[in-house]
């Protein structure tokens, strides 16, 4: 029978300490992207650079590459499930494909200096 966890930095330790900051860095962009589309109407896409950042420094450069190519999807995803007219905003400005490059040059930064 397992002990119960009453110290919750001994909870937070190790590899779920990791886990639990990505998914917070995930649903805080998710989160603000759905604040700035709401409140602002546009900018949305830039907050896909904090989950890239955290994943970049927490676990390296490989894997913050893979996150920061991951963020068009997501961003194309989160205008869908937002009702965002997806087409203009993210691929008729040029601001998705640069977007995406610029995430991976900054995830290979700071997965680098990790």
């Amino acid at each position: 029978m397992k002990k119960p966890i009453h110290n919750i930095s001994a909870f937070l330790s190790g590899p779920r300490k990791k886990m639990l900051l990505s998914l917070f860095s995930f649903l805080l962009y998710v989160g603000l992207f759905n604040f700035l589309y709401f409140t602002t109407g546009s900018g949305m896409a830039i907050t896909a650079i904090i989950p890239v950042v955290f994943i970049a420094w927490l676990y390296g450069m490989i894997p913050g590459v893979v996150a920061a190519a991951l963020t068009l999807p997501a961003n194309f995803l989160l205008s869908l499930a937002f009702g965002v007219p997806w087409w203009e905003k993210i691929f008729m400005g040029g601001a998705g494909i640069s977007g995406t490059v610029t995430s991976i040059v900054v995830a290979a930064l700071i997965g680098r200096m990790h």
